[in-house]
């Protein structure tokens, strides 16, 4: 008897859902994107820049590892935006505390306007 379909949804590390999928012939991951069952960031764009910084071929697995990062990455500046426009008693997140954020973790250069 196959398990074909049979499918559950769990967390690995901070909000990163997992798909625990079993088909025929043994189960997989099934990596779902950051903060939802969808990733929130189109593969294309990405695969573009890759080519744009050199690369000449970028395989399918590359980029999706790039969109997870960036998606990661995104998702933590996001939160903690939001967290220092509500500290400022704010509802509103604006540019300044999205650069406040990247300055504090200090893991991307601020070169933005």
């Amino acid at each position: 008897m196959s398990l074909r379909g049979a499918a559950s949804l769990s967390l690995v590390g901070p909000r990163v859902p997992v798909l625990n999928a079993v088909f025929i012939g043994g189960s997989r991951n099934i990596k779902c994107g950051v903060g939802g069952v969808v990733p929130e960031i189109p593969l294309a764009p990405l695969d573009r820049i890759m080519h744009r910084a050199g690369a000449e071929r970028v395989s399918e697995d590359a980029v999706e590892l790039l969109r997870d990062i960036v998606e990661s990455v995104a998702y933590e500046i996001a939160q903690k935006s939001v967290d220092a426009a509500k500290h400022a008693g704010r509802k509103t997140v604006t540019a300044d505390d999205v650069k406040l954020v990247v300055r504090l973790i200090k893991c991307l250069p601020l070169q933005v306007g």
